[in-house]
C-alpha cells in the first residue's frame, strides 16, 4: 500500500513532465513500398519454409545455448569462492 502511494506520486509526477512535451507526429506514407513487398511476398511464396524453418531453428538454439553457457562462466568467473 505504500509502495502503490509512492509509485502513484512518481508516475503522477512523470506524467505532468509529459503532458508538458508537444505531440509529435510521426506518420510516414510506405505506400511507395507496396510494389517491393508484393515482389518479395511473391519470392517468398516459392521458399521451401520447410526445410529452412528447422534449420533456422537449430542455429537459434545453439546460439541460445552458447549465450547461457557464457553467461554461466561469467558468473562462475565473478564468484569469490572460485
Amino acid at each position: 500500500m505504500i509502495t502503490d502511494k509512492i509509485l502513484d506520486l512518481v508516475f503522477g509526477f512523470v506524467n505532468n513532465i509529459l503532458d508538458a512535451l508537444p505531440i509529435m507526429d510521426i506518420s510516414a506514407d510506405l505506400s511507395v513500398l507496396n510494389a517491393f513487398l508484393d515482389i518479395v511476398g511473391a519470392a517468398l511464396y516459392f521458399f521451401p519454409w520447410q526445410k529452412v524453418v528447422p534449420i533456422l531453428g537449430i542455429i537459434m538454439m545453439l546460439q541460445a545455448w552458447r549465450i547461457l553457457v557464457s553467461v554461466i562462466k561469467a558468473v562462475w568467473q565473478l564468484l569469490p569462492f572460485v
